[in-house]
């Protein structure tokens, strides 16, 4: 029996020195040293080896960071990785400790080459498959947009197909210069789900969306930048450290306000006339008077940072 599923965090002991409980997250031939696992994934790692998981967590500060562990094959999306993701970001979300999630593949390589192809044949040859397969990976993206946290997609090398659909549902892109991306079902002889080119037509518009798709294309990240589906491109020893940053900005600012707008957000997109919102106007000032306005006023008339609460 073999599982492909596991978490593995970083911590503080109580006297704030920093424990590792994985030393090395790359590596093709070692695995981590595993505490005792934590939350949803104890029933996951039942009597499975270490070497063999292929999602796990690490936590780091106010950061809590999605790893996608199959290097050797570019972090290709197992069917028990889709699975994995919606549980993995439900755990950092509950972690009130946790102020933003970073989603990051194993290595410099690649975020993900997309779904393994290796698996279509069993799980993607009919139609009726298909629509089983499709139904665990929008759940991963449905989980991953709605989260009520800052998320974060942290992209180096390959970012292929459902990869690079499942960054675009993180709110913030961060690329290395080298990094490719492409969606490519037409090189694959099959389509595409309604929310996946929603997601791209939202972001980047009819002509570049036409672009991706109809061409199957390997595009580069400036290009990719240009059609406004990445928010930043960097060297790519200066990722992390550019993430690191910007992690840091997004967990500074309140919780409340966040998720209240990140909501907004999407009812905007989906609703522009805002039609469908119960006392629209209400909904506007509800945070007015909340005990993140509180401190956010308190601390500008105070001439410091606010220190909001965790959630």
């Amino acid at each position: 029996m073999t599982s492909s599923i596991g978490w593995v965090t970083t911590s503080r002991h109580h006297d704030g020195r920093r424990r590792r409980l994985r030393r090395d997250r790359v590596s093709e031939r070692s695995a981590p040293r595993l505490a005792k696992p934590i939350g949803l994934a104890s029933a996951l790692l039942r009597g499975f080896s270490v070497e063999e998981r292929l999602v796990y967590l690490e936590r780091n500060g106010p950061a809590g960071t999605i790893v996608l562990n199959q290097p050797r094959r570019h972090n290709a999306l197992r069917l028990e990785m889709w699975e994995a993701i919606p549980p993995a970001i439900e755990e950092l979300a509950a972690d009130p400790s946790i102020r933003v999630i970073v989603l990051r593949g194993a290595g410099r390589d690649a975020f993900s080459a997309g779904a393994d192809i290796t698996e279509f044949e069993e799980k993607r040859s009919t139609p009726e498959k298909a629509r089983t397969y499709m139904g665990r990976t929008h759940h991963a993206f449905d989980v991953l947009a709605n989260c009520r946290k800052p998320t974060i997609a942290m992209i180096y090398g390959y970012c292929i197909g459902g990869g690079f659909e499942l960054a675009l549902c993180a709110d913030v892109r961060v690329a290395a210069e080298n990094s490719q991306f492409g969606i490519t079902p037409a090189r694959l002889g099959i389509s595409l789900g309604w929310s996946d080119l929603r997601n791209l037509l939202w972001l980047t518009g009819p002509a570049n969306a036409k672009e991706i798709l109809l061409t199957a294309g390997r595009f580069s990240a400036a290009r990719i930048r240009e059609m406004g589906l990445v928010n930043r491109v960097v060297a790519v020893d200066e990722v992390e450290p550019e993430v690191a940053r910007l992690a840091d900005e997004m967990g500074s600012v309140s919780p409340d306000s966040v998720a209240w707008l990140k909501e907004a957000t999407e009812i905007i997109i989906r609703d522009p006339g805002v039609l469908t919102v119960p006392d629209a106007e209400a909904r506007t000032v509800e945070l007015f008077g909340g005990r993140d306005y509180q401190e956010g006023v308190r601390a500008f008339l105070e001439k410091r940072k606010p220190r909001f609460a965790p959630r």
